[in-house]
């Protein structure tokens, strides 16, 4: 992956943190289980963007969501 692809896509992840405060209100909470590898990681990359944990896993869910046919914006 290139820089420019790395930054696009971090762009992505800020501003969908910040959009997610105007848009519809969050209504559902799921317990998840997964590795303290992966927990690490979402921490870091959390801390790194200066967003919050709850939003890299919405970020990565919607995004896997729209690549699998759901309307992120309906």
């Amino acid at each position: 992956m290139s820089d420019t692809t790395s930054a696009i896509l971090m762009t992505s992840l800020k501003q969908f943190s910040v959009d997610e405060h105007r848009g519809a209100p969050l209504r559902q909470m799921f317990a998840v289980r997964y590795t303290q590898r992966l927990a690490t990681w979402v921490k870091i990359h959390a801390m790194t963007h200066n967003v919050s944990d709850s939003s890299v896993l919405r970020h990565a869910l919607e995004q896997y969501a729209v690549a699998n046919g759901y309307d992120a914006h309906h």
